[in-house]
């Protein structure tokens, strides 16, 4: 996977898109579409853009599917 910035925001970022695939794979049964989960990313990396003093994920994922 290819990060740009701090490394440890890409990390947690990887952690909370995991649990998010996992949570949806033990509720529904089947894996999580891509789609899906890359509008996940980007609704909660939008969302710490809208609050003033919230840190942001400041990070580049290049390749989603490896966190899978």
């Amino acid at each position: 996977m290819g990060v740009a910035g701090l490394t440890a925001d890409a990390s947690s970022m990887v952690n909370l898109m995991r649990l998010t695939a996992q949570r949806h794979l033990s509720v529904y049964d089947e894996d999580m579409p891509v789609e899906q989960l890359c509008k996940r990313l980007c609704d909660v990396k939008q969302g710490y853009t809208q609050y003033g003093g919230a840190s942001f994920y400041s990070h580049s994922l290049f390749r989603l599917l490896d966190i899978l």
